[in-house]
């Protein structure tokens, strides 16, 4: 590890220009378009592909948000039975309201526009589980289309973020670029995930390639000073905190960002700054804060409801660990291999007790120091490598260790580990991909 951080240090901190690269590409934005022109077109003809009850799950969504006072958002097994109740943090449930919201123009402007016409005004209607399950034609098939186009349109912010990543290994037109780009925006589990089994993962690992991304361009300012130095990683922390706000299952990656930035925006020459930090603490702070104000402000004005009321709520929807410590369909991980050995005991006769969330959340701290030690250590050395490569231990150790995970979780730890493969060797990836 010493020994890859200090021989690739200079060469991973730099980005690779087109006369360094024979093979430079000469039109990168018509590239770009003619690559999202044929990828939206292949996300369009899944539309009718298998789907799962997550599609389900964000359609109660979209529909609550809609339908009901923001003030209830929260509460909403008091107006519909339904296990889908909303379980993501202020800030994806305002993303679900502004695409609910978006609906009627789809239906109005949009459908006409192409010769179609809407057929089932139910698509975001509270609708109890029951009446879907006696009834699935009463999701319509234009509910289908518009749902997935929300999807398609949202990889937009996975586009953004590979972009951010891609253009700290090369220029635009260099095949370091491209060949990252590609990696991200065709990665095949993405393609699954979202657009078949329907999620909105490309959405929220945008953000976080965003952030990476930023702390990667970071790295290539000389000095710790600066406009363009400031703008990076406060850039960076701002995306991270969007991501929290989005998914709070990425909090396990908290211990790893407050390493990095601390030791390599808060100290200047070896000198820790105080304002740096406050500055740090205030822009994320801020950012976190900000979906919760209009949740807090309704409840303020209600005379039905109090604001420790509904923090509460949304706190005990964001952890319930009365689900379990793992999920339905188990990820494999150190708690799928514990929960089978439960069966296997309780077949002979033998108890074994599950893990209380206090224990699991030690252990998860454990797991994650090594990971925060090299984030330390690659603020330290201003290396990209060793940067990724401590990303991907800690969102494996999360994996691994966490309460509750859910298998498409492997998606974080994937995305930065190819990186950090392409940088390890530079144009090793490179050369297998697109030729010598």
């Amino acid at each position: 590890m010493d020994r890859v951080s200090r021989s690739s240090r200079s060469s991973l901190t730099q980005r690779i220009t087109p006369e360094q690269d024979q093979t430079a590409l000469r039109a990168p934005a018509a590239t770009g378009f003619c690559l999202w022109v044929v990828s939206t077109c292949v996300k369009i003809l899944l539309f009718p592909a298998y789907r799962s009850t997550d599609f389900l799950v964000h359609r109660h969504w979209k529909a609550l948000t809609r339908t009901l006072p923001l003030e209830e958002w929260y509460f909403d097994d008091r107006h519909v039975d339904t296990v889908h109740t909303l379980d993501y943090p202020p800030g994806f449930a305002l993303w679900e309201s502004a695409w609910a919201n978006l609906y009627q123009g789809f239906v109005d402007w949009l459908l006409p526009s192409m010769g179609m016409f809407d057929d089932g005004d139910s698509c975001l209607q509270l609708l109890a589980d029951e009446r879907i399950q006696q009834d699935p034609d009463v999701i319509s098939s234009t509910c289908v289309a518009y749902l997935r186009s929300t999807v398609v349109a949202s990889d937009l912010l996975l586009w953004i973020g590979a972009y951010a990543v891609a253009s700290a290994c090369g220029s635009a037109q260099s095949r370091p670029f491209w060949t990252v780009f590609l990696l991200i925006t065709l990665h095949p589990g993405l393609l699954w995930l979202d657009h078949v089994h329907f999620q909105y993962n490309g959405m929220l690992l945008g953000w976080l390639l965003l952030s990476v991304g930023c702390l990667m361009h970071g790295n290539q300012c000389n000095t710790g000073k600066g406009l363009a130095f400031h703008a990076w990683h406060l850039a960076a922390a701002v995306s991270f905190a969007v991501l929290l706000a989005m998914k709070h299952l990425y909090l396990t990656l908290s211990l790893w960002y407050f390493a990095y930035l601390l030791r390599r925006y808060c100290f200047v020459k070896d000198k820790f700054s105080w304002f740096r930090l406050t500055s740090l603490g205030l822009v994320t702070f801020t950012t976190l804060l900000a979906p919760f104000l209009p949740f807090l402000w309704t409840a303020y004005t209600s005379t039905s409801m109090t604001m420790t009321a509904q923090l509460h709520q949304i706190i005990s929807r964001l952890f319930p660990f009365s689900r379990g410590l793992v999920h339905d369909y188990w990820a494999g991980n150190l708690w799928a291999i514990y929960a089978t050995s439960q069966k296997v005991g309780a077949a002979v006769g033998i108890t074994i007790p599950t893990p209380i969330p206090l224990l699991v959340f030690l252990l998860l701290i454990l797991g994650l120091i090594p990971g925060s030690v090299y984030a330390w250590k690659a603020a330290r050395l201003r290396c990209n490598y060793l940067l990724l490569l401590s990303l991907s231990y800690s969102t494996w150790a999360s994996f691994l260790l966490a309460y509750h995970v859910h298998e498409k979780a492997i998606m974080t730890t994937l995305l930065p580990l190819t990186l950090c493969q392409f940088l390890d060797g530079l144009f090793g990836v490179c050369h297998f991909v697109s030729g010598p």
